[in-house]
């Protein structure tokens, strides 16, 4: 069984990243800390009860002069000399002037020796050094959980799940690099159950762990239920079920509903303006949030999921006393991207043994609080066991209605104004400048029966309501031509749309991207 998780295993990558020599030994003291140090395990052991799995990353520490790990050697055959031979700065030529020549156009230091060195691609890279760090089965002779329902044996798989090679998302990579890792793994699906109501006992899972020469590892930790999403931060429009409301869009996605779903409208602004709403109870109050983009084409209408998702970034979250929503609830927003697409939002919440792990990074990984984890002498293991309790929003961001100056035909005096929308609007108010009215429609979709247009010649006000109509979905589409009082527009004149307000669907867009909100009469 494999599947993809993003975990932060920090000190791996930390030490994945480290390029620079440095001498230890000038530090006072290090150099007998070193030389009697013994090395141990650090345990990660995650629960997904939403997914019914688990994943439980046991790895073993060194001491900070091992020279086995980075040898700077190609110790798996896939250094290829006409491609990675890059040089210790694993870039063309010396860009960074190494040897301080100021010639950046020559090569850099080990760059087309013909050997692999230390920074250049594929020498000592993650799936090299990886697997090094790992206690699988030779190492763990037994990796379990016992819960109330009872014990769920694990096993060591080689390719158990993977991580993003690179932190956030990329633009110009249609995906993110990912590596596999080893880890422990279910034999079988873990049937957790959780739902509203379920008594605390029932939440209650037990690790444990038995590692040879390193004794046996166990820990406790109680699971969390999921949140509940909304549209607003009083809680009173739930998400649930709302994709029964969009009937287009359930066709869309392949005639497969999904639980929570919320259709939103870019703001055109270069940052989120957009946030959807969880609920949580006050038991949880930490969360991991996962932003991923698909396409409709994607969703495998026999399974209902989505085979293919482009990850884009994930980040925490915490709820507030300040956001409580009564008593016993949380309630916490989230932004969404404004970039138009279709987007699954996972807010995972963490349990306290989790949270306490990921959040208290100033105390030491022995630290009684931070790390759960206990051998059989109750010392303190390095690590933490919990769980990441999963609820999905699928949004899709859509692009504003767009308001435009078409053109302005001079001889007969109308202004022609066009609108790109990719949702129905029915509802209108703006107000044009530069212009003197006569209040009467040439033409246009707002010029047809069912519609009520107001026209205001003393100040420019427009305001339509469909009562019948709506602007229907498209591109391009003739919104309305305005008659022009006669010489009222000479040459230079500037027209200006203002004031924009559109609600369609139960929201209300209070501006509105445009092509050119303003034009000259030429």
């Amino acid at each position: 069984m494999r599947f993809t998780r993003i975990i932060l295993w920090m000190t791996i990558l930390l030490m994945l990243s480290c390029e620079r020599e440095i001498s230890l030994y000038d530090i006072d003291g290090i150099a007998s800390e070193i030389h009697n140090y013994q090395d141990e395990l650090r345990v990660e052991a995650i629960m997904y009860p939403t997914e019914n799995t688990a994943l439980i990353r046991i790895d073993k520490t060194f001491s900070l002069d091992e020279d086995g790990l980075y040898d700077c050697q190609d110790n798996d055959g896939d250094w290829n000399p006409i491609i990675d031979d890059l040089g210790e700065d694993g870039k063309v030529n010396d860009p960074d002037d190494d040897d301080d020549d100021g010639n950046t156009n020559e090569p850099s230091i080990g760059e087309n020796n013909g050997v692999p060195d230390c920074g250049e691609p594929h020498v000592d890279e993650y799936d090299e050094v990886l697997p090094q760090f790992h206690a699988n089965s030779t190492v763990c002779s037994s990796v379990k959980l016992v819960g109330s329902q009872g014990e769920y044996p694990f096993t060591w798989s080689s390719e158990a799940a993977q991580l993003i090679a690179y932190p956030e998302y990329d633009p110009n990579t249609d995906d993110a690099v990912t590596e596999w890792y080893g880890a422990w793994i279910p034999e079988s699906d873990i049937e957790f159950n959780l739902h509203e109501g379920m008594p605390l006992d029932d939440r209650i899972y037990t690790l444990e762990c038995i590692c040879g020469d390193y004794g046996t590892i166990t820990a406790v930790d109680t699971l969390t239920l999921p949140v509940n999403f909304y549209e607003d931060s009083l809680g009173a429009t739930p998400l649930y079920e709302n994709i029964y409301n969009y009937p287009e869009i359930l066709f869309l996605l392949q005639n497969c509903p999904v639980d929570n779903f919320w259709l939103t409208s870019s703001s055109g602004d270069p940052f989120s303006t957009r946030q959807v709403y969880f609920a949580s109870s006050i038991e949880a109050k930490s969360y991991w949030v996962k932003v991923e983009e698909f396409s409709p084409t994607s969703v495998n209408p026999n399974t209902c999921m989505v085979d293919h998702l482009n990850y884009i970034h994930s980040f925490p979250a915490v709820s507030y006393e300040e956001g409580m929503l009564d008593d016993n609830t949380y309630i916490t927003g989230t932004p969404v991207g404004e970039i138009p697409g279709y987007y699954r939002i996972n807010v995972q919440t963490m349990s306290h043994g989790f949270e306490n792990y990921y959040f208290y990074t100033s105390l030491d990984l022995h630290d009684p609080v931070r790390s759960n984890l206990r051998n059989e002498n109750d010392e303190v293991v390095m690590g933490s066991f919990g769980g990441l309790t999963t609820n999905s929003l699928y949004t899709i961001v859509q692009l504003p209605p767009m308001l435009y100056f078409d053109h302005f035909d001079a001889n007969n005096n109308l202004l022609y104004i066009g609108i790109d929308t990719m949702i129905p609007v029915a509802d209108f108010s703006f107000y044009l400048t530069g212009v003197q009215l006569t209040g009467d429609l040439a033409g246009g979709e707002i010029s047809n029966p069912g519609w009520n247009p107001f026209i205001s010649v003393s100040s420019g006000v427009v305001s339509v309501n469909g009562t019948e109509n709506s602007i229907p979905t498209g591109s391009n589409i003739l919104f309305a031509v305005f008659e022009i009082e006669p010489g009222s527009a000479p040459s230079g004149t500037e027209f200006c749309i203002d004031g924009i307000n559109i609600e369609w669907q139960g929201h209300e867009i209070p501006y509105v991207v445009f092509y050119g909100p303003c034009m000259t009469v030429e």
